[in-house]
Order: structure tokens, then C-alpha cells, then sequence
């Protein structure tokens, strides 16, 4: 359900320093001027299967907080443009949190996972610079990417669903098509893509599998199969998280706080398991206890602040402490729902859903049994455009406003676009299976339930490591 997510980690200057002596200063200057067009210090740490996370450090920043004028009425928001400032080191990493944990993506991880992998990526980040990066629910998340994998049989449907996907698009948003291997849909709150894992698997990570010909062969048949639906969100957790500083709610379950809790039990568990190992030498006894005595002491802290009695400034406590306007994780994890966020994006497709309306004359006694005769009539005459000849005709043969309240309408009554010809033709005469579906639960045989927990993590990792 998550991949790729990315964060801010802020650092004092000391640190900051001793990070910069050792990383890779990138620039570019224009040579007919000499003017130095940007800079930016940045490196990499390694992981398994040859996975590499990158990052940079810099104490410039965006300030997006809207000053007020001397009525003290905010300035029009659109008016308002963030400023750059500097003053405030911080680490920027960006990375796939099932590569980090599994070595590849082909399986989707659930959020409780997020920690287990941002502590791989700080332990491998402060051996390398020799430093201590903040604790990892002070990191801010300025990235998330959710994800549905769909298992089909062969790589030739995936592309088959793809192709005739392809004549659809979102309503007031024009996609960017990649023939039968992905469409693309640009937005300023989220970018969605619909693709086939098979050539992104090949393009971006085979390459690093190359010392196991058997895995890397492996991982390659198993990739063609995946239809895979993604969603980068960037301005919409800024979004989220606003709209929730606005109005701040005090919930009796805090869902990050219980999962940053599980994670740090469950770290202590794997360091007992380690430090009773035959093979722990007494050094690494000494720092196994050293590690569990400081997770104790924040588990007694985390536990303490729950049970915290209220005060006057409560409500003023609750809000969302950001940084570029963006929240921390455990802050995250309370606000945005990862499948709720993918069922919606997913949803404006018009596509896939659960709707059983897979025959042209039940599609017809729908539309006519929640529409005015007139209505019908042309509504119907849409429906066939669009499902004979695209959606992208469909919008040029017919006036904008009955095009889109024709989606409004499918969209409402439940009629998929994924359908039935005039001619009462099958899905499967287009070469992927009738019952095929979006939905993002167990019912569905087509969707891949996203690993939960460490020990499924650990049951399929390339290269298990110890934690």
C-alpha cells in the first residue's frame, strides 16, 4: 500500500558540518556569466540487493506560513507565495520502503512497516557519516507514494487492461499515454499512474540483481503479472494537514503513537532474540543492552504523555507541529489513510469498480431508471462513445456539459466504463478476465494484500537482515 516516501530530518549545525566535510557538493554555473545557477551537498548509503538511498543536507528552507497585514486579516492565499529562507540543517532522504526491507517491490508493505525500514535507512546513515540523526518520529514526511499491485496471469493481460484503460481518463484531467505499457495522470495534489510492472521492473531494477541470474530470472517472470496502480502525494498531505490545524480533534485512539509502540516492543523482542544467539560476542551484548534500556526509557516516556491530564492550551497542544508544512510520521499516520486516498483517486477513473453492470442492456435500464426519458436518450449515446471510441472523443462530440454530468452520473449509479459493447462483446474478448476489478480488498482474487508485520517481511526478504 506505501513505496516510496520521502523526509526531513532536522539536524544542528555541528552535525550538519560534520555530515557536509564528507558528502558530494553538486553545482551548476553558467559559463557565459560565472553566475552559480544552484548547489546542493548530497551522497548515498548501500543496502541489500544493491539498493542505493539518496539524499542531501541543507539548512535552506521554504516558509509558507501567510503573514498578516496590520488589520490582522491573512493575505489572500493565492497572492501568498512561500519565501526561502535558511537557518534551520536538515537531512532530506528519499527511499522505497519495501526495497529497503525485501530488496524489491514487487510486494506491497502496509504502514506499520514505515519504521522497521526508516530505522534501516538511519542506522546505515549514521555508521557512514558517524553522527545521530534525530529519532525517527521527529522526521517531518514531505512524500508519500500509496500503491495497489494486481496479480493478473500473464504479462500480455496486464497490458491487454492497460490498452483498452486507456480510452478512459479522469474527469478534467487528460492523461499522458505510454501505448499498452502505463498511462499517466499529472495533477498538483497527486500524480497517478496505472502501468505494467514487467518493463518498469526491467528498466529501474533488474540491473541489481545481476550477481543472482536465478533471482533476478526469478523476480523478472514474477513482475510481468503486476498491474500496478500508483499515487505520489506531495501538496496533499501539506493539505491534509492544514485542514486539520484548523480544526483539531482529540481521538481516544491514536493510531501512529500505537504503531510507533508495537515497533519499539517489537524492536526489543528482535535485540533479546539476537543478544541469546551463540554467536553474540560480549561487545555487541554491551550495546544490544545499552540500545534496549533506551527504547524502555521511551516507551515510559511515549506512555507517561498518554496518560497526560489535559490543560488549558490542550486543543492549542493538539495541532500538527509541520515543517515546510509538513507534518511528522506519527502525525501523518493519525491523518492520511492510505487506501481511503487510493480509493478515491481510483474511484474518478470510473473504472474497475465493484459495479456487476457488465451488459450493455443493463447499463441502458440503469442509466433509464435514475434519469428523466430525455435524459436517458442522451446520456446512453454518451455511455456507447465513450466505450466504442474513448473518452477523449467523446469530449470533443459533445458539449462539456453534458459530458461531464454524464460521468457524474455513471459514476453515481455505479456503472463501470470497464464493460460491454453494443454488441454484448466480453471483457474477456479483450483479453483480460470478466470479473477484474480495482477494489483493494481480500474479495478481491486479483488485488495483493500489502505485508503487515517483520516476520512476513523477513518469511520473503532478498537478503534477511538482522534488526
Amino acid at each position: 500500500m506505501i513505496d516510496t516516501m520521502g523526509f526531513k530530518a532536522i539536524i544542528d549545525y555541528d552535525t550538519y558540518e560534520k555530515i557536509k566535510e564528507k558528502t558530494r557538493n553538486t553545482k551548476r554555473v553558467d559559463k557565459d556569466t560565472g553566475e552559480l545557477e544552484f548547489e546542493y551537498d548530497n551522497g548515498q548509503t548501500n543496502h541489500s540487493s544493491n539498493y542505493k538511498v539518496s539524499y542531501g543536507i541543507s539548512d535552506e528552507y521554504w516558509d509558507y506560513l501567510k503573514p498578516e497585514d496590520s488589520s490582522k486579516s491573512l493575505t489572500n492565499a493565492r497572492k501568498n507565495q512561500p519565501v526561502k529562507k535558511s537557518g534551520i540543517p536538515h537531512v532530506k532522504l528519499e527511499f522505497s520502503i519495501p526495497k529497503i526491507l525485501i530488496g524489491h517491490n514487487l510486494q506491497s508493505v502496509g504502514i506499520a512497516l514505515i519504521y522497521d525500514a526508516i530505522y534501516e535507512a538511519k542506522k546505515a546513515f549514521e555508521e557512514k557519516y558517524e553522527c545521530v540523526l534525530p529519532d525517527m518520529n521527529e522526521w517531518y514526511c514531505y512524500r508519500i507514494d500509496t500503491c495497489a499491485n494486481y496479480i493478473l496471469a500473464s504479462e500480455q493481460e496486464v497490458r491487454n487492461y492497460i490498452s483498452f484503460l486507456s480510452k478512459l481518463d479522469y474527469p478534467r484531467r487528460e492523461p499522458i499515454r505510454y501505448g499498452d505499457s502505463g498511462i499517466y495522470f499529472p495533477s498538483q495534489q497527486n500524480t497517478f499512474k496505472v502501468y505494467a510492472k514487467g518493463p518498469e521492473f526491467k528498466k529501474h531494477d533488474k540491473e541489481r540483481f545481476v550477481e543472482n541470474i536465478e533471482l533476478s530470472k526469478k523476480l523478472s517472470e514474477q513482475s510481468r503479472n503486476i498491474l500496478r496502480l500508483e499515487a505520489e502525494h506531495k501538496l496533499r498531505i501539506r493539505y491534509i494537514t492544514n485542514q486539520y490545524n484548523r480544526k483539531p480533534e482529540k481521538t481516544s485512539f491514536d493510531r501512529g503513537e500505537e504503531i510507533h509502540l508495537n515497533y519499539l516492543k517489537h524492536q526489543i523482542d528482535r535485540l533479546n532474540e539476537e543478544k541469546s544467539s551463540p554467536d553474540c560476542q560480549p561487545e555487541r551484548t554491551a550495546k544490544i543492552d545499552k540500545e534496549v534500556a533506551r527504547i524502555k526509557l521511551k516507551l515510559e516516556t511515549i506512555a507517561d504523555r498518554m496518560f497526560m491530564p489535559e490543560n488549558d492550551n490542550a486543543l492549542e497542544e493538539m495541532k500538527i507541529k509541520t515543517f515546510e508544512g509538513y507534518p511528522q510520521i506519527k502525525n501523518l499516520i493519525d491523518i492520511f489513510d492510505c487506501k481511503s486516498e487510493m480509493e478515491r483517486i481510483t474511484a474518478k477513473l470510473l473504472s474497475g469498480t465493484s459495479s456487476k453492470v457488465t451488459q450493455s442492456l443493463a447499463v441502458e435500464n440503469l442509466i433509464r431508471k435514475n434519469c428523466t426519458k430525455k435524459q436517458a436518450s442522451t446520456f446512453i449515446a454518451v455511455y456507447y462513445t465513450i466505450v466504442n471510441q474513448g473518452q477523449s472523443y467523446a469530449r470533443q462530440a459533445y458539449e462539456r456539459n453534458i459530458y461531464y454530468r454524464a460521468l457524474a452520473l455513471f459514476r453515481n449509479i455505479g456503472v463501470s466504463l470497464i464493460t460491454n459493447d453494443p454488441d454484448e462483446k466480453s471483457s474477456t474478448d479483450y483479453g483480460f478476465p470478466a470479473d477484474f476489478r480495482l477494489d483493494m480488498d481480500e474479495s478481491n482474487p486479483y488485488y495483493q494484500k500489502p505485508l503487515q508485520s517483520i516476520e512476513e517481511v523477513l518469511a520473503i526478504a532478498v537478503k534477511k537482515k538482522p534488526f
